[in-house]
């Protein structure tokens, strides 16, 4: 038989261990964000609603809601709104969700890009105005673009790549040219693949006497796969410059529009002066069409601005000078 202390001690022995084997602390809270796609795909400026689903945690749970670009609100509730930036590219929106059990946090990508194409109305044919005395005022006709640049065939534009040794990281980027049904006829199709920090490059000559009476350039593109940066480029020879001075203008994460034509529209005003150093200290800003020998086109890859290295594809067509 047990005495009256063992059976205390015993007690007490069992009391502590059953104590023991419950201290397991409780696991984090499962969270899953809707949409549940790894990549969600909305135009600059846009907005798409964003619901964090939470399994576990207890029955008081925090949220905080990040994004790396664009904005939420509100920040603190398990639905928000994400509003996207005006710059194309790919950005990380995040959850951070606080229960009993500790804090899980779950992100998606979401893939931001330029508004689709506007269509070019077709003028209106200009009426005959009705006999009268008094003559009514001649109207004068909007400007029109005209093509500067022709297509051409996939000669006339002369490609380039940057491998590791020239910038780039993690292997070779590459290029291949060739022609694609266009918008209207043919386009210049660019299949890529850029590596981490690389760029691929296509050049065409062209007369500086087509831009004249022009105020600025515009061009239609379509492109599919991973999303990197357009460089859209003028080069100019100046007297008594040993090389060429690059003007240009960029657009990240725009290589991607799902693969439909969207137009782009550039005033010679918004192109500023690239390199090299010494020709633009000495020319600015100033960008004399009469000087213009070269165009160009790049793909490029910029990690700090969100692009993805990889391969894909896009075409241009339409290249016209505005009036």
């Amino acid at each position: 038989m047990f005495s009256h202390g063992r059976i205390i001690k015993f007690v007490t022995l069992i009391l502590a261990i059953g104590l023991l084997g419950g201290c397991t602390p409780p696991p984090p809270p499962t969270v899953n964000i809707e949409p549940s796609a790894p990549l969600v795909t909305i135009q600059v400026g846009g907005t798409i609603p964003l619901a964090a689903n939470v399994t576990g945690g207890g029955a008081t749970l925090t949220f905080k809601w990040t994004a790396t670009g664009g904005s939420l609100t509100p920040t603190d509730i398990p639905a928000v709104t994400y509003i996207a930036p005006t710059l194309p590219g790919s950005y990380s929106v995040s959850v951070a969700v606080t229960g009993k059990g500790g804090t899980t946090v779950k992100s998606i990508m979401v893939n931001v890009v330029a508004p689709p194409a506007t269509p070019i109305p077709t003028p209106l044919p200009t009426a005959t105005p009705a006999p009268t005395p008094t003559l009514a005022p001649t109207l004068t006709p909007a400007p029109t673009p005209h093509i500067v640049v022709g297509v051409g065939s996939p000669s006339s534009w002369k490609p380039s790549f940057c491998d590791d040794k020239c910038g780039g990281s993690n292997g070779r980027s590459s290029i291949n040219i060739n022609l694609v049904p266009g918008r209207t006829n043919n386009a210049i199709e660019v299949s890529y693949d850029v590596k981490n920090a690389g760029y691929v490059v296509i050049t065409k000559n062209i007369n500086p006497k087509v831009l004249s009476g022009t105020t600025g350039m515009s061009f239609f593109y379509r492109g599919s796969g991973a999303p990197n940066t357009i460089e859209f480029k003028l080069m100019l020879r100046y007297p008594g410059d040993n090389d060429d001075t690059t003007y240009g203008i960029l657009w990240n994460g725009a290589t991607d529009t799902g693969d439909k034509w969207t137009l782009i529209e550039v005033p010679y005003t918004d192109f500023t002066c690239w390199w090299p150093a010494p020709n633009c200290q000495k020319h600015g800003d100033r960008l004399d069409l009469t000087m213009v020998l070269r165009m160009d086109f790049a793909i490029s890859n910029k990690p700090d601005r969100g692009d993805m290295a990889g391969s894909g594809k896009v075409a241009f067509d339409d290249i016209l000078g505005l009036r």
